[in-house]
């Protein structure tokens, strides 16, 4: 065998094993985490406040999924440091629930679509928005 031939493909191999070693796949701190949104006080969504069971999962997939109240609702996410982006939560809807009920969970749907960043502090997520945040406990 000729040792000109192989060598550079020895090399190459190398690299390849070192450039994947530097460059190791970073987990979103989100990634397999539940959590149950808290409502307190005058809270920029306190409209929610009667509501109960609204709860958020993040999973490995790029997906996230949740309830609101007996509703359920899903989406894609995807984060980039703490920059968060949540595409097009979708929820299915209960003929008994209350119009104002729908009203409060689309507000909810809509402060997730406009999520801009995030931080994990614990067992507490902050979802932020241009003009208000989420705040969940893990669950």
């Amino acid at each position: 065998m000729n040792v000109r031939r192989v060598l550079p493909l020895v090399l190459l191999a190398i690299m390849s094993l070192a450039v994947a070693a530097c460059s190791p796949t970073e987990s979103s701190p989100l990634e397999g985490t539940s959590w149950k949104m808290q409502l307190e006080g005058d809270e920029a969504y306190s409209d929610l406040a009667a509501a109960t069971g609204i709860t958020i999962s993040f999973g490995a997939d790029g997906t996230f999924t949740g309830t609101y109240t007996i509703s359920k609702y899903a989406g894609e996410y995807v984060v980039e440091g703490d920059s968060l982006t949540m595409l097009g939560p979708c929820y299915t809807s209960m003929a008994c629930q209350a119009a104002e009920g729908i009203d409060a969970q689309q507000q909810y749907l809509f402060a997730l679509e406009a999520a801009e960043t995030f931080s994990v502090d614990g067992d507490t997520l902050t979802i932020y928005t241009d003009d208000s945040e989420l705040v969940f406990e893990r669950d």
